[in-house]
């Protein structure tokens, strides 16, 4: 109850037409070879772009696609410049994504007592002072730690990579 049924109904249509879209340019390609073909300088190496591996490259728009596949030329303004936001930032959430698995894997890695907070170079000192503090058991714990920022755990577990292997 708390959207409108006209607003909601138009979220839905806007969210089937940008379903649609991305299904469709996923489902279109192009070798280096047609697209070269078509004006578009990708990398010759052999390997077959969808429609949204081009728009995740520098300078290629959907309006640029749209003069050999009419069907991105007609599609809602609105849904058009979002499936060219998505495909360019496909990249950095999909790093982002694999960030965050790895962090879940090292979510129980279990933190040394004695720990040096204050000497580890990259944590601030608002952040090491917290870690001294709390002494939690495990970064996942350290994680969830008033100001202590997803690069704070990243510089604390990179600091332990490199310390145990020194140890080890």
């Amino acid at each position: 109850g708390l959207v409108g049924e006209e607003r909601g109904r138009a979220f839905h249509v806007k969210r089937r037409l940008l379903d649609e879209a991305r299904a469709w340019a996923g489902e279109r390609g192009l070798t280096p070879t047609e697209a070269a073909r078509h004006g578009l300088k990708i990398n010759q190496d052999g390997r077959r772009r969808s429609v949204l591996d081009l728009l995740a490259l520098p300078g290629i728009m959907l309006q640029d696609i749209a003069a050999f596949w009419p069907e991105a030329g007609s599609l809602r303004p609105d849904i058009a410049e979002q499936l060219e936001i998505e495909a360019l930032y496909a990249g950095y959430l999909g790093r982002q994504e694999a960030d965050i698995l790895a962090f879940r894997k090292d979510e129980s890695l279990r933190l040394p007592e004695d720990l040096p907070y204050a000497a580890i170079k990259g944590l601030s000192h608002e952040v090491s002072v917290r870690l001294q503090e709390t002494r939690p058991a495990t970064l996942g714990q350290a994680g969830r730690i008033e100001g202590v920022t997803p690069a704070s755990l990243a510089v604390l577990l990179a600091w332990l990579k490199k310390n145990e292997r020194a140890a080890g």
